[in-house]
């Protein structure tokens, strides 16, 4: 279910010029946009943001090494994979590609 930049923004307890921010230096871009262009963001793009703001402060290469931690580390992977298979991959994926873009 897509979620405009409001209700995302609420959620996320983030301002809409701040997803507008990340939206314009590509660390957060929407996945599309409504008829009458309003950004729309589905689930991975707000998993991203969580992941974004929790390890804000960190530097790429920490973001990287989290990514690569989380997975190595079988209670991480048991407790995501619990959740949805293939969850645990997807968040160190997400990780890798925010220290990918954090490190341009």
């Amino acid at each position: 279910m897509a979620r405009t930049i409001g209700a995302v923004a609420a959620l996320a307890d983030v301002s809409v010029r701040a997803l507008h921010h990340y939206d314009e230096i590509g660390l957060l871009s929407p996945s599309g946009r409504s008829a009458a262009g309003y950004r729309l963001y589905e689930r991975a793009e707000l998993a991203r943001l969580q992941i974004d703001r929790w390890f804000y402060r960190c530097s790429h290469e920490m973001h990287a090494m989290l990514g690569e931690m989380y997975v190595a580390d079988p209670r991480f992977t048991a407790t995501y994979e619990r959740i949805r298979p293939g969850m645990a991959a997807y968040v160190r994926d997400a990780i890798r590609a925010n220290a990918v873009r954090a490190g341009r």
